[in-house]
């Protein structure tokens, strides 16, 4: 971030947990354009929970981050945040729910959620880290150990059946993949096989964050609780992927109750549980933008009305590099 926002010539950023800071130093090698990570480690006082400390080149934009902090409360209901700027607290949101449960990035991952194209990525991926870290006992990343990482396949005697199957019971992944000029279409093809040992990922272990936050934040902003309106949607699409969509409207208490109103819409829009700095649901194929239907339901930008908006799926489609619109149909 902070070599993005310093105009591209270095960034700094700590992260400090477990009793160990890492300072991590980016920049970019301009001849050979390739980017040059440094990790300096150190020790820390840090031991419970983690501290990261960006150095934020230039002028900061407080109303940004503090809008950006604000929308990230309410796509978490586990989440305690308090934002201070020279001794004062400008966010002290609390949560809502502290037992609250989402897939995460250290859950199992799901057979079912892997094109060729992508599981080849995957796989391929994980060869070069293999080969980068060069084990001393030379032995290298099998198949086995490949399939045991997806949901359902932690059994040993199912992983023995699918390499069974697969004709891989002693096959290194490298090997299995096919070369470093070629991959191996065919074979990797068959790894479709995990599907059929494994269940699908039912849409709502994906994450719900629920009615009852939203209902709390809005009411708490100054909303009308008798007006507010919850849905939710969890469901598959066409290619299988779960997905959840949630959203939540309601006006202002001042405008239900007849009185002059000067405020305007409030919209807080999230993907897979981070805050998104501009309204990432304008692009759906086909049909109008998420703009245009609000208006049509009276949630214009001019409306005194409150609007939340989640989106969560295995795998999000961007449209730009910037990951501010995503292709939805």
């Amino acid at each position: 971030m902070g070599y993005v926002l310093g105009g591209k010539i270095k960034g700094e950023t700590w992260i400090e947990a477990r009793g160990v800071k890492h300072r991590i130093l980016f920049t970019v090698d301009q001849i050979r354009q390739q980017p040059i990570v440094k990790n300096i480690r150190s020790r820390s006082r840090i031991r419970t929970g983690t501290r990261i400390t960006v150095f934020w080149p230039g002028e900061i934009n407080h109303d940004e981050i503090r809008r950006l902090l604000f929308a990230f409360s309410w796509m978490n209901p586990h989440l305690s945040l308090r934002f201070t700027i020279d001794g004062e607290t400008v966010i002290d949101a609390v949560a809502t729910n502290v037992n609250w449960k989402k897939y995460r990035a250290c859950d199992a991952t799901s057979a079912h959620w892997y094109s060729l194209e992508q599981i080849e990525r995957y796989a391929g991926a994980l060869i070069t880290r293999d080969q980068e870290q060069k084990r001393k006992t030379r032995q290298k990343f099998t198949v086995r150990e490949f399939i045991a990482q997806f949901r359902g396949m932690s059994a040993t005697d199912k992983q023995k059946q699918v390499l069974r199957e697969l004709g891989a019971s002693h096959l290194s992944l490298q090997r299995f993949f096919g070369s470093e000029d070629q991959a191996n279409h065919r074979r990797m093809e068959k790894l479709k096989l995990l599907r059929e040992h494994t269940r699908p990922v039912r849409p709502e272990l994906l994450g719900v964050i629920g009615e009852e936050h939203f209902r709390r934040l809005m009411t708490d902003l100054g909303g009308e609780p008798k007006s507010f309106k919850y849905g939710v949607d969890a469901k598959f699409d066409a290619s299988g992927l779960p997905y959840v969509v949630e959203s939540a409207i309601c006006p202002f208490a001042d405008w239900v109750a007849g009185k002059r109103s000067s405020r305007t819409r409030i919209l807080i829009t999230g993907v897979n549980f981070s805050a998104t700095l501009q309204n990432p649901f304008d692009t759906f194929r086909g049909l109008e933008g998420m703009s245009e239907i609000l208006v049509d339901l009276r949630a214009g930008p001019y409306n005194p009305v409150i609007v939340a908006v989640h989106y969560t799926c295995p795998h999000i489609e961007y449209l730009d590099r910037g990951k501010s619109r995503i292709g939805l149909e």
